[in-house]
């Protein structure tokens, strides 16, 4: 199996899941692959009923924003007061990834420069086997579940047009308290069945693949855009948003516990 080539979070080993034995352990590299894929998909997918009965209209960019914003969410759920020194080292992951991403597809494409759906298969089949893991495969499922999305909810096209500069982020996205119920949701949840899993390894592996990821969807979406990361508004969209919710839930993390300690003292 190939490795990943990136900037990892510390704590974090994936050759300790590639070298597991599938007979003696029940957690591996590829289901983490998987697992964050679907993680993702399912938050997406409880997100677009708010997106709807809001009437928000919505781009690629948006909704890989969203999915920055869960990842925000999720540092501060596994990580706490640890969370915001990790942040800098999550960006830099996110934008490695989307950069490694973009020139895998550049040199097998898969957009409208190959000549044919023939060739675009023939691509994908020497990109799965050139790639880490099972990332193009995640990366691919995760990209449609994004672009049926993004279909289901808009009727407006004219945000394709290259003249067209997409309005700011915070005019369009879902309401914080609406965002924060679903992520805090998806997040808690998953929280406690990613460290029944790991069986004892950091849950920085959880943060690490997710930004893996969004590096890769982000690279993907703009090799098909036929714009480089730097270029587009991937980057402009949705790293901010990774610091904001990190910040966010902390905060209401630290509300909640503050509270806690003050009825306990009231209490005694």
């Amino acid at each position: 199996m190939i490795s990943y080539e990136a900037p990892m979070l510390t704590g974090v080993d994936y050759k300790k899941l590639e070298s597991r034995d599938e007979d003696d352990c029940f957690f591996l590299l590829s289901d983490l692959e998987y697992g964050t894929m679907k993680n993702s998909s399912d938050f997406l997918d409880i997100l677009k009923a708010s997106l709807e009965q809001e009437r928000l209209i919505q781009t690629p960019e948006f909704l890989v924003a969203y999915i920055c914003s869960y990842l925000g969410t999720i540092t501060a759920l596994h990580t706490v007061h640890e969370a915001v020194k990790l942040e800098p080292f999550v960006i830099e992951l996110i934008k490695h990834q989307a950069h490694a991403a973009y020139q895998y597809f550049n040199e097998y494409p898969v957009n409208r420069t190959a000549k044919s759906q023939a060739e675009k298969q023939e691509h994908l089949k020497e990109l799965r086997e050139i790639t880490p893991g099972s990332i193009i495969v995640q990366t691919l499922r995760l990209g449609r579940v994004v672009m049926d999305m993004f279909e289901e909810l808009n009727t407006h096209r004219k945000i394709y047009s290259k003249t067209f500069r997409p309005p700011e982020l915070k005019d369009f996205l879902c309401p914080v308290e609406i965002l924060t119920k679903i992520m805090l949701f998806m997040g808690g949840k998953q929280c406690a069945k990613w460290r029944k899993e790991l069986n004892g390894l950091s849950d920085h592996y959880v943060i690490n693949q997710l930004a893996i990821q969004i590096g890769w969807l982000i690279g993907y979406f703009s090799h098909l855009d036929r714009k480089s990361p730097d270029d587009g508004m991937y980057f402009e969209y949705g790293l901010p948003m990774v610091g904001l919710y990190r910040d966010h839930i902390y905060k209401l993390m630290h509300s909640y516990a503050k509270s806690v300690a003050a009825s306990g003292r009231e209490n005694n």
